[in-house]
């Protein structure tokens, strides 16, 4: 029954890296989609304006400069949202939840088992 303890906290231990690592990655995924998001809005690419607006007149620049950021901006807000668990977390979990329930039902027989002694102890 220790053992299976031991099993269960560690695959919990593998779960919860994991998880962290997978928001760190999320989050930095995150913080990029919006570092170019404020970029769009704010049309800081003035050299790209500039090297546009000779050919295509300045307000035409603004708009292409602007969706170009959207596109790359969003891109990384879907990339970060679409992040899933890996293989190993699942399996972590599963192991997990396998030792739950196997230590669940020992530990019901072992609660009957001391039932049954006392009950005996009795008569």
């Amino acid at each position: 029954m220790l053992a299976l303890v031991r099993v269960m906290t560690q695959a919990e231990r593998l779960r919860w890296r994991l998880m962290l690592r997978r928001g760190a990655l999320r989050g930095g995924l995150l913080l990029g989609g919006v570092v170019f998001l404020c970029a769009a809005l704010a049309m800081l690419h003035v050299l790209a304006v500039a090297a546009l607006t000779r050919e295509l007149g300045w307000i035409t620049a603004l708009g292409i400069v602007t969706a170009a950021d959207l596109v790359v901006g969003l891109s990384l807000v879907l990339v970060a949202v679409r992040l899933r668990p890996g293989n190993a977390e699942r399996t972590a979990l599963a192991l997990r939840e396998t030792a739950r329930g196997e230590l669940a039902g020992r530990t019901r027989a072992l609660r009957l088992l001391a039932t049954l002694l006392a009950m005996s102890q009795r008569k």
